[in-house]
């Protein structure tokens, strides 16, 4: 049997006294479930990363299995590829989405009270933030800033970083992205920042675009998709059709 737990309903207890021998797997898209340790978790963004980080039998045996939500997708998908060379200064992170990424309850508001662009966790930390330091690897503090615009579907995340957040010349940041997504079928690395991104640009598409903008002193990079292919339910069908995909063949002798 396959337990669904809802992100707004799931409480940490539920999780861990489901027992293993009751359930297939478990998927979740809490944010608290999420900072368990030693849960098997895999990012979308990069479909390779459940064959790099766990291995893609590891995540098919796996009972319990959380996913990352759309904000927290689009931030891994910057600082993965250049965890190695930040310094230990503070990131700044910003993001824009549609008003979909709220859910059934923010859909519904807009459609009956549309309201134009907005700043969003004015006063808290937002739950993405810990979440992105903990399955990213990173020690730095991450000070992200959500917005919600008036379209919606699509998302845009943006990371400028100084030369001295960096441990390498800022020309080279470029490099790592293409070396990390390299042969990616999901993410396109930019050779050039384009002069504007729309955050509608990749509207019901499973693709993520990633550039690097270069300037004198500092870089900002820019990753942009569609916050409802990347977010927690795109994420959980994925793995669906990977512990699918692996299952499928479970004792099978198949002819090469």
């Amino acid at each position: 049997m396959i337990h669904r737990i809802n992100a707004m309903l799931a409480a940490l207890e539920q999780c861990e006294f489901i027992p293993d021998e009751d359930v297939a797997w478990v998927a979740v898209s809490s944010s608290d479930i999420k900072l368990i340790p030693g849960e098997i978790f895999r990012c979308p963004v990069r479909f390779v990363d459940c064959v790099k980080y766990h291995g893609a039998i590891d995540v098919a045996n796996s009972k319990r299995i959380s996913n990352p939500g759309c904000f927290a997708s689009g931030m891994q998908s910057l600082l993965r590829p250049i965890k190695s060379v930040l310094t230990h200064y503070p990131i700044v992170a910003a993001g824009i989405s549609g008003y979909t990424a709220g859910g059934k309850s923010a859909i519904s508001k807009q459609k009956s009270h549309p309201q134009p662009h907005k700043m969003t966790n004015i006063t808290r930390v937002h739950t993405h933030a810990n979440e992105v330091r903990f399955r990213s690897g990173i020690p730095n503090e991450l000070i992200f800033m959500p917005a919600v615009g008036s379209f919606a579907e699509g998302q845009v995340i943006s990371i400028p970083l100084a030369r001295h957040q960096l441990t390498i010349p800022i020309e080279y940041a470029y490099q790592h992205f293409v070396d990390y997504y390299h042969n990616n079928p999901l993410v396109v690395v930019l050779d050039e920042a384009p002069k504007s991104i729309c955050p509608d640009e990749l509207i019901d598409k499973d693709r993520i675009r990633i550039c690097v903008a270069e300037f004198e002193n500092h870089v900002v990079l820019h990753a942009w998709y569609s916050n409802l292919n990347f977010g927690a339910a795109g994420s959980v069908a994925r793995i669906i059709d990977k512990i699918a995909e692996e299952r499928a063949t479970n004792g099978l002798r198949i002819a090469r």
